[in-house]
């Protein structure tokens, strides 16, 4: 069931007419837009049996404004186009055959492979194939296989119904692969074999619309097929180009991960001569230190040793007791105490701080000079006090808050 609660029983007109000119860039429209879109994208997939074997995948152009679409929806789309995997494997190539300038101009996929497409505009219904003049490997692809199977080729074109047509025309082989060659050349930027339906007869059919688009892609599939590149449909020899492009890859590839590796083994080579200088640097500084410790040890002669030798010999016999000496006065200045004694006392400086002259006191309205400060010099006018010992001066254009010490009388 529809989330938008579309009836996917046709077109209607308002389908077609909110894709006026009035209407591309407008937010306004994003709603019924969405509701067309759904449309579309159901009948285009309604047909997805037709393109299984040929390994196609569906996408749908947006149907809101956006830096993508130039910010205008002038259309809506619903396509195949090759799969992914496919993509993914003609991206080298193409990138390859296509300057910066064009990929840049050109950075959706669906302009760089062949389409069938479901294109609802304004006025009518498209219903066919479209090629661009970026989708360079399917567009060389037809020619080669044109010129080396002509009646393969033929047998296609027969099959197209009377309805699709070229240039407004019906196709045959000179006027298609002329197209083609103009596309190569960049002269043509899209090439369409469609079956253009108005809007008022798309209308009228109704839920028909589904068999009119089903008749059309049972009859361009042959031609899809055709010209759709692949590694079985290879005309061009794209396959040694992808091959060539895999090899040089592929020794890019082990150039770089030979770098890598020459790189890691420098640095564990600068590492392993860093840990050996450190190792040298540490030993030599711990050789310096006991140096240096073996020389401040002082060495004692001969005589000293046996003195010592003898002075723990005598220290294990047993010793009398000796009367013990009295102190030794201590030299220096006598010390004086309380009791008759001297003392050595130094004068202390007195810590008491010298009065404070008052602060001068200044009127609201009075003249005074700063003293102190950034203005100091410069004269003021006191126009405020707000707490006692501090006035509000006003210098200039500005006001400041200063101390009464670092005011003093205007004497202009």
């Amino acid at each position: 069931m529809s989330l938008l609660n579309t009836a996917l029983d046709g077109l209607t007109d308002e389908d077609f007419d909110i894709y006026r000119p009035e209407c591309w860039s407008s937010n306004l429209h994003n709603l019924g837009r969405m509701r067309t879109k759904e449309r579309v994208v159901a009948l285009t997939k309604g047909i997805a049996d037709i393109f299984e074997a040929s390994q196609l995948k569906f996408e749908a152009s947006s149907e809101i404004p956006s830096v993508w679409n130039g910010r205008e929806v002038r259309d809506q789309w619903g396509y195949w186009l090759r799969n992914d995997s496919a993509q993914r494997l003609l991206q080298p190539v193409l990138a390859r055959r296509l300057d910066l300038a064009t990929r840049i101009k050109a950075p959706a996929d669906h302009f760089k492979h062949v389409l069938f497409c479901v294109r609802l505009s304004h006025e009518s219904l498209g219903i066919g194939l479209r090629l661009s003049r970026y989708a360079t490997i399917d567009v060389a692809n037809l020619l080669g296989r044109a010129q080396a199977q002509n009646d393969g080729f033929a047998q296609v074109l027969g099959e197209i119904s009377a309805d699709i047509h070229l240039d407004g025309e019906p196709p045959t082989a000179q006027t298609l692969l002329g197209a083609s060659r103009a596309l190569m050349s960049g002269e043509r930027e899209w090439l369409d074999l469609v079956c253009h339906i108005p809007r008022d007869e798309v209308v009228t059919l109704g839920d028909g619309i589904s068999a009119t688009i089903r008749n059309v892609a049972t009859s361009l599939a042959p031609l899809l097929n055709f010209l759709l590149w692949s590694e079985e449909n290879d005309h061009i020899d794209v396959a040694s180009e992808i091959s060539n492009f895999a090899q040089q890859t592929e020794a890019r590839t082990e150039a770089i991960e030979a770098e890598r590796v020459s790189r890691e083994q420098e640095r564990a080579e600068r590492a392993e001569k860093a840990r050996d200088r450190t190792s040298a640097k540490v030993a030599a500084e711990d050789a310096w230190r006991r140096m240096q410790q073996s020389k401040k040890r002082p060495s004692q002669p001969p005589e000293a040793a046996s003195r010592g030798e003898d002075k723990a010999a005598s220290s294990s016999r047993p010793t009398r007791s000796r009367p013990q000496r009295p102190a030794a006065k201590p030299k220096g200045r006598p010390k004086s105490t309380d009791k008759g004694r001297t003392v050595d006392r130094k004068p202390k400086k007195s810590t008491q701080r010298k009065p404070r002259k008052p602060a001068p006191v200044f009127e609201v309205g009075q003249c005074c000079m700063l003293t102190r400060g950034l203005f100091a010099g410069k004269t003021g006018e006191i126009t405020g006090s707000e707490k006692p010992g501090y006035y509000t001066v006003k210098v200039g254009l500005l006001e400041v808050n200063v101390s009464a010490y670092d005011l003093g009388a205007d004497r202009g």
